[in-house]
């Protein structure tokens, strides 16, 4: 069932159907190249919950699609005023990009900043080598802060050499690199 479109119908029916093609287009993309912008993306403007961005890419592309299928659909569907399919579809559109804010992004988001570790948490932690550390250059140790195991790069504050399975005391962290000293009398 088509019906015959005038003015502003018109206009809304070019506007649902360039909103709905571009937003299938961005999943189009999404899906062979990767969603470059999704969670870690760039935020825009002011924070919403959790001091999480509301603009960010899925959530705005989410919108633009739901905007202009439901837009599209309200036109054909509908014997509604043009206003009326108008205010429907940015109902939808909002709703549905809320649902993907509350449900997707914000829970990623907070995955995300659980996972950073701050260096003052890290400092006068205990550490147990696992790649010996040369006078010279850099090892590797690991350690843990809360309930998760780090590894870092590592270097003696001293400039002696340690061994693999000696535990460390992280006195300071200085471009990405854990400075340590022995932990006296200690050998695991």
């Amino acid at each position: 069932m088509v019906k015959y479109c005038r003015g502003d119908a018109l206009v809304f029916l070019n506007i649902y159907i360039g909103c709905l093609a571009f937003g299938l287009f961005y999943a189009l993309i999404a899906i062979f190249l990767g969603d470059h912008g999704g969670v870690d993306s760039h935020d825009i403007g002011h924070e919403g919950a959790e001091g999480v961005s509301p603009l960010k890419p899925i959530v705005i592309a989410t919108f633009i699609t739901l905007f202009g299928g439901f837009g599209t659909i309200g036109h054909f569907m509908s014997n509604a005023a043009a206003i009326l399919v108008f205010l429907f579809a940015l109902a939808m559109g909002l709703i549905g990009a809320s649902a993907i804010f509350y449900t997707v992004v914000v829970p990623m988001y907070k995955c995300q900043s659980n996972s950073v570790v701050s260096s003052e948490s890290i400092k006068n932690a205990l550490a147990d080598v696992i790649t010996p550390i040369p006078s010279d250059g850099l090892g590797e140790v690991t350690y843990v802060v809360g309930t998760s195991r780090y590894t870092s790069p590592a270097k003696s504050l001293n400039q002696e050499e340690i061994q693999k399975g000696c535990a460390v005391v992280i006195i300071d962290i200085k471009d990405s690199i854990a400075e340590v000293i022995k932990k006296p009398d200690a050998k695991l």
